[in-house]
């Protein structure tokens, strides 16, 4: 019931005053098809009163980014694409496809034109239906599935996004544990061979020094010049004179006894 309620229309898209316009599937449709001309005020009018939510998506990225979002979004609902071109040097960028509705199987054509903006880029959707004069809602559907599909990828892309960064974030905070784990241990190597070296300086000034007193006893021992009197005089142990057993024997002649 709530499909016979809707207006009397088979053409809708998100811009009014400048819809986007069919090439490719002009030359597709036959003789006895609908002409590919936006019908004007009179389904502007009937639109706006039944899908007032049918309205141009902006995007706060690039025109290539969101072409590239459109584009596999209309891949992901199966859509055929016939024709497209990349937005380039400030023209938008097109892309035409072709569907089949659900149920009867009729063929409707889609256009879909991405503007380049001021650090973002829009989205502007006319879904046709190829057949007949009410599309009961058919293709107001449509735009909103892509809108939807767009958005799915959007929040996709930024998830893919956001685990990259985490993970950058925990590669690089992993990274800084590890180069500062070898900051420690070069200083701490550093350190043992300075004390090391510390060691190894102390023991030899202790050799030489020992080195020294057992010189300086030396000297005193064999009678050498004192330290601190250079050039005086050998201080020698002084001798008890003895008299020889000849003297003796002199002495108690003369003297007797």
């Amino acid at each position: 019931p709530d499909l016979l309620t809707r207006p009397k229309i088979n053409d809708i898209s998100t811009d009014f005053q400048s819809p986007p316009q069919f090439e490719m599937i002009s030359s597709l449709r036959a003789g006895d098809a609908n002409p590919t001309v936006y019908p004007g005020l009179d389904f502007s009018e009937k639109q706006a009163e039944a899908y007032p939510d049918i309205r141009p998506m902006v995007l706060e990225r690039s025109a290539e980014e969101t072409y590239d979002l459109a584009r596999e979004a209309m891949n992901r609902l199966d859509w055929k694409i016939v024709s497209e071109r990349k937005p380039e040097g400030g023209a938008p960028g097109r892309i035409e496809a072709v569907t089949n509705t659900l149920f009867m199987g009729y063929t409707d054509d889609i256009v879909v034109r991405v503007s380049a903006g001021t650090g973002e880029a829009r989205i502007d959707v006319r879904s046709a239906s190829r057949y007949g004069d009410h599309d009961f809602g058919a293709n107001a559907r449509r735009i909103r599935r892509l809108f939807t599909e767009v958005k799915a990828g959007l929040e996709k892309g930024e998830r893919e996004a956001l685990e990259i960064a985490l993970a950058k974030r925990a590669k690089d905070a992993r990274d800084q544990a590890k180069q500062l784990r070898e900051l420690r241990a070069k200083a701490k190597k550093e350190e043992e061979v300075r004390l090391a070296r510390l060691r190894e300086k102390a023991r030899a000034e202790e050799l030489k020094r020992l080195s020294e007193l057992q010189q300086e006893a030396l000297r005193i021992e064999q009678g050498l010049a004192l330290p601190g009197i250079p050039g005086g005089p050998a201080q020698t142990r002084p001798r008890r004179a003895r008299a020889s057993s000849e003297d003796a024997s002199k002495f108690w002649e003369q003297f007797g006894e």
